[in-house]
């Protein structure tokens, strides 16, 4: 933890240290013009658990990568196969960045659904990397 004095702020900075996990206790010092500084508790800050990894989705393989014009659209959903380690049991905020792009295939966060009636579309090869 840093704090700033400039911005007051307090700025905690994760690692993947299974020691962090306690609590600590942040203290601040008022110090009048005319007067002995005098400390006080201000927060204490909690810390039961430490994610070190996430597991994440297989990428798809063999016929995952084929959709078949005028099907039923096919929908990749990768916001739900992320496994936090050792599961804390907090919700994840996720963030998606997806690049490729092309009109059959709609993002919407960890997801994409190919979908086609164009025979425009016959024969052609997209590449979508998440």
């Amino acid at each position: 933890m840093t704090w700033t004095d400039g911005t007051q702020t307090l700025a905690i900075n994760p690692n993947n240290d299974m020691s962090l996990i306690k609590e600590y206790k942040v203290y601040g010092t008022y110090t009048s013009t005319s007067g002995t500084p005098t400390e006080f508790h201000i927060l204490t800050v909690r810390i039961d658990c430490v994610v070190t990894s996430f597991t994440k989705p297989a990428a798809p393989t063999g016929s995952d990568l084929e959709y078949i014009l005028w099907n039923v659209p096919k929908i990749f959903d990768y916001a739900l196969d992320w496994v936090q380690v050792p599961a804390c049991g907090y919700a994840v905020s996720e963030a998606f960045a997806w690049t490729g792009d092309n009109a059959y295939i709609v993002k919407d966060g960890g997801r994409i659904t190919i979908s086609s009636n164009k025979l425009a579309a016959v024969g052609t090869s997209y590449a979508m990397t998440l």
